[in-house]
């Protein structure tokens, strides 16, 4: 009995056997890996050179004198003169003086400066009214040695008389211990409501690594044919000041405050012709 139970079973593990040898296998599908892209995005190109920053003026520019209320000193404008003669004249001073007595338009000559190297900051040449005539005067910042730090040079404020600009009258903070910058105007507007423009300007003094600063501050205005120096009372050079105007009452007559870097919070007010603290 046991041998009729285990042949046909060893019949069956032999047929199997044979089965799977002589089966042809299925073959198995590879999956194709997806696609990597390797490339880096375009980008557009660098520069070759790095962009120079736009100095940020502590102060707002110089507000623009309305121009309807100023004529021009020298009638017609010649809007085609945009060249100083420098190269005939004897100094840059009296080349932007006979430039401005041929018609050139304070625009033309701010550029004109500018392309000389000869324009400072934050304006080259700016219509003002000194003398409440409302005849264009032009107030020249001008720039005598652009490497220095700061730079040094002048304003040159050249006065309409009789429709035509006389010799500029020049001012620079005078050297003493220091030799200081060429003045920076901060503001250029009428302060005390006569109609005339005082001019806010200071001038700087930096340290050997030209960031640590001192200034020293002046209200320019045209009096009794002078330009003289309208603020009192300021014991100065401030440390890294910050300049701003303020009316408070609204009578057209500007506080100056200076806000120092030191912390201190100055305040000059309009008094008997002079801005006093």
């Amino acid at each position: 009995m046991v041998r009729k139970i285990v042949l046909p079973l060893t019949v069956l593990l032999v047929g199997l056997l044979a089965a799977c040898q002589t089966a042809t296998p299925t073959p198995t599908a590879t999956a194709t890996p997806w696609a990597v892209t390797t490339a880096a995005p375009t980008l557009p190109p660098l520069p070759t050179t790095p962009p120079t920053a736009t100095p940020t003026p502590t102060t707002p520019p110089p507000p623009a004198q309305p121009a309807a209320s100023l004529q021009p000193c020298v009638s017609p404008q010649d809007t085609d003169l945009k060249t100083l003669p420098l190269d005939s004249a004897p100094s840059p001073e009296e080349a932007v003086l006979q430039a401005l007595n041929q018609g050139m338009p304070a625009p033309n000559l701010a550029r004109a400066l500018q392309r000389a190297g000869l324009g400072g900051y934050p304006f080259a040449a700016l219509p003002v009214d000194m003398d409440g005539d409302h005849f264009e005067d032009v107030l020249v910042s001008l720039i005598l040695a652009p490497q220095s730090v700061p730079p040094q040079g002048m304003l040159l404020v050249y006065i309409c008389r009789q429709r035509k600009y006389t010799t500029p009258i020049a001012f620079m903070e005078p050297a003493d211990r220091y030799a200081w910058g060429a003045p920076v105007t901060h503001f250029a507007q009428d302060m005390n409501a006569d109609g005339r423009t005082e001019v806010v300007v200071s001038s700087a003094h930096c340290a050997a690594d030209g960031v640590t600063c001192q200034e020293k501050f002046a209200i320019l205005g045209w009096r009794d044919g002078h330009l003289i120096d309208l603020l009192a009372n300021a014991a100065q050079p401030f440390p890294a000041p910050v300049a701003t105007l303020a009316d408070p009452d609204r009578d057209g007559r500007y506080d100056l405050i200076i806000q120092t870097g030191d912390g201190q919070r100055l305040v000059w007010h309009y008094r008997q012709g002079k801005w006093r603290r």
